[in-house]
């Protein structure tokens, strides 16, 4: 389940940045594609069942990265991409709130938090 989630949340980050690079069907807004390229990766229904099968913790790390990553959708939508300022600070919370989960996940696991931060 949380290699699930971790997936969901990798490919709906990567076809966000698509999108913000103006890779999406131009018959289609920016908006209409950078939600479903969030909606597409499986997301909410991942997120579902981590709620109902992981530990608390793992949880509301989760959620965190979760409403991280839908923050950078929001701005995405609004026409700010790769070089605007807001941007930038809401992809480093996303992977801020990501690293957070891997190592709620890791300790889930019994294992060591990482002690360095992967990048995106």
């Amino acid at each position: 389940m949380y290699v699930t989630y971790l997936s969901a949340l990798h490919e709906a980050n990567q076809a966000l940045r698509m999108v913000s690079l103006g890779d999406h069907p131009t018959e289609v807004s920016r908006d209409l594609a950078a939600r479903a390229a969030f909606r597409d990766a499986g997301l909410v229904q991942a997120r579902e069942h981590l709620a109902l099968t992981a530990s608390e913790p793992v949880v509301m790390a989760a959620d965190a990265a979760f409403r991280a990553l839908r923050a950078l959708r929001d701005r995405i939508t609004q026409g700010q991409g790769l070089r605007s300022p807001g941007y930038e600070a809401d992809l480093t919370r996303y992977n801020d709130r990501l690293q957070s989960l891997r190592n709620a996940i890791r300790k889930d696991l019994h294992t060591d938090a990482l002690s360095f931060q992967m990048p995106l």
